[in-house]
């Protein structure tokens, strides 16, 4: 029996990361985005249980961040948020993001999110800095097409390319 494309994307899984003051409008819109092609995503947080959005809504945490690990993954999304200054001070969050970029998986991230992006390309002591090149998203002001090459770069991908990942110690 052929596998078809169609049928690979039911297989894929995204990890959308979260602690308290995460933005849930900017997770309800990846979640629906990715529900709506057949792609299953998990809420990961820092600790297990519920985080609570900047709109005051609670979140259940499907994964703590110290039980897993980004290689079962295919990508991590990253949403803004007041939260994000907590990710960002997470060491098992910077390794999560680092080991994905590491491993050729999907890194995007909302407005904001793209500041734990820079804390783990700058952990990995990355030689520009940053994590660059495919499969490496961010939402701008105003971006009305993120979710759009979100969709693309999860369906396209195989592992992407990333020469500089040497880089980055294990």
């Amino acid at each position: 029996m052929k596998t078809t494309q169609q049928d690979s994307i039911k297989n894929l899984n995204i990890a959308i990361l979260a602690s308290d003051g995460v933005d849930l409008d900017a997770i309800v819109a990846v979640r629906r985005a990715l529900k709506d092609s057949g792609i299953s995503s998990l809420i990961v947080g820092c600790n297990a249980g519920v985080v609570r959005s900047v709109q005051g809504v609670n979140i259940e945490v499907d994964s703590n961040l110290a039980e897993v690990n980004s290689i079962n993954y295919d990508g991590v999304f990253i949403p803004g948020g007041i939260g994000i200054d907590h990710l960002c001070d997470d060491e098992n969050t910077i390794s999560f993001v680092r080991n994905a970029y590491k491993n050729g998986k999907l890194v995007a991230s909302s407005e904001g999110g793209e500041k734990l992006v820079i804390k783990a390309a700058q952990s990995a002591k990355m030689p520009n800095g940053a994590f660059v090149g495919e499969g490496v998203i961010s939402q701008s002001d105003n971006d009305t097409n993120f979710l759009k090459r979100f969709l693309a770069a999860i369906t396209d991908m195989q592992s992407f390319n990333r020469p500089d990942k040497d880089f980055i110690a294990n």
